[in-house]
């Protein structure tokens, strides 16, 4: 599209032969993004609408009560963001971890609303 090589944008080289806790991140952010160039433009648009939306997201601001699932949780985003930036591949600790932060949202909403239902 731009001419830019793959891997200064995001490093979707899973076909590596040896083994790399990084490449298993990849591989839905590869699932997703390299289908098609646009993907990341309908990304973007979806998380703008999501903004708008009343899908209610886990606030960090709530951490006044901590439970080991909260401290557990920030720990192995931590340690492997911690290791990303070592390794140089920070972008798809952050980019994984983002996706899960907004599907998390996203499919707890549709559970509630489920739930409440039945």
């Amino acid at each position: 599209m731009y001419n830019l090589p793959q891997n200064n944008i995001i490093l979707f080289s899973s076909n590596n032969s040896s083994f790399d806790f990084f490449n298993i991140l990849n591989y839905p952010l590869e699932f997703v993004f390299s289908n098609n160039a646009y993907m990341v433009l309908v990304f973007y648009i979806f998380t703008s609408i999501l903004l708008v939306s009343n899908i209610a997201y886990f606030k960090f601001t709530k951490v006044s009560s901590l439970d080991i699932k909260k401290i557990t949780g920030f720990l192995i985003f931590f340690i492997l963001f911690c290791f990303g930036f070592f390794k140089g591949r920070y972008d798809i600790v952050l980019l994984f971890f983002i996706l899960v932060y907004i599907l998390r949202g996203v499919l707890n909403y549709f559970y509630l609303k489920i739930s409440k239902k039945g």
